[in-house]
């Protein structure tokens, strides 16, 4: 027999347990069929509908193992695959809030006055879509021809992976390990390639706060009309805008990552990060069994080789519920 066809263990388990919960649920369609009836007969509507609960059920299986399956551990994808996966995601989820933009833009043209909310909303998710755009405009491509944000994720990818490998020391990273590796690495880039971009548009602002200033000292040094602290205030001014603020521009930065649109941006990298992280996931280790009576009856051996798996199972019932999540109707199953 082929081991792909070989039943295993978990296989056997999982059927056993499937059965019962499906004959579960035959049961309960038969109980709405009856309960149609009851309410259609006049007689009948006022007497309870029978329904049956099942309290425990016991199974004896007898079964023959006859191989053991080695379980492998999760495999983290390669860092070029993670880097190509999350940049498709961050560059995709730019183009969405564009979109988004437009459609706003377009729905609001037919109002006949905007209010001071609605284009504080516009000016705000323009903000974000320029900034973005600007960034990867300024594209601080490297000599390898990849971006500054692509280029830092590899970077932090390798790392922090590395770093996960030697703190689990003999063991093998898990799946949950990996995966939240992988997304620290990612946000960790995000607000990388955001504080570069701020310390580029700082620069800008600079710049033109020193064209505004440069004219001043000149104007009050050629008239002699500055005074000494004037003077001295101006000099401050301008030795400021020289001197770039990393304090300012992550301070800056907290402020830029509140909103919706910029959640949702975080929210698509995060998402692209947990998908892509692992290629292979951990797979437990199993063991093949013959379950076939026949043919644990011509294996021979006795009944020696034959191992009895006695299980004992437990109703519980789980219900739809409903709950509000972030202002919106959200179904959960719940214990009954």
């Amino acid at each position: 027999m082929d081991k792909m066809s070989k039943p295993k263990l978990s296989d056997v388990l999982g059927a056993l347990v499937t059965s019962v919960a499906y004959g579960r649920n035959v049961a309960d369609v038969g109980t709405l069929r009856i309960a149609r009836d009851y309410y259609q007969n006049e007689l009948l509507r006022g007497i309870p509908v029978p329904r049956l609960r099942i309290d425990r059920v016991s199974i004896s299986l007898p079964l023959m193992l006859s191989d053991v399956i080695l379980g492998t551990p999760a495999v983290l994808n390669k860092p070029e695959e993670i880097v190509k996966k999350i940049s498709e995601a961050f560059m995709e989820e730019i183009k969405n809030e564009s979109e988004r933009l437009e459609t706003l833009e377009n729905l609001l043209k037919d109002c006949e006055e905007i209010t001071a909310d609605q284009q504080k909303a516009i000016s705000a998710h323009k903000e974000f879509i320029d900034f973005w755009n600007k960034t990867w405009d300024f594209k601080g491509t490297t000599k390898k021809g990849i971006s500054i944000f692509e280029e830092k994720l590899r970077e932090n990818v390798i790392k922090y992976t590395s770093k996960l490998k030697l703190a689990e020391g003999n063991t093998e990273p898990s799946d949950i390990s990996i995966i939240d590796t992988t997304v620290e690495a990612a946000e960790d880039t995000l607000v990388f390639v955001m504080s570069k971009a701020y310390s580029i548009l700082r620069e800008e602002a600079k710049k033109k706060q020193k064209e505004r200033v440069a004219p001043g000292k000149v104007m009050l040094k050629s008239a002699g009309l500055s005074s000494i602290n004037e003077k001295k205030e101006i000099e401050e001014a301008a030795q400021q805008i020289e001197e770039y603020d990393e304090d300012w521009a992550r301070k800056e930065l907290k402020e830029f990552i509140e909103g919706e649109y910029k959640k949702r941006l975080i929210s698509e990298v995060r998402h692209a990060a947990e998908n892509v992280a692992i290629s292979s996931p951990t797979r437990p280790p199993d063991l093949y069994v013959v379950v076939n009576t026949e043919n644990i009856k011509n294996a021979g051996g006795g009944p020696e080789v034959v191992t009895r798996l006695n299980l004992v199972l437990h109703e519980e019932g789980l219900e739809w519920l409903s709950e509000k999540r972030d202002g919106k109707d959200t179904k959960i199953l719940m214990p009954e």
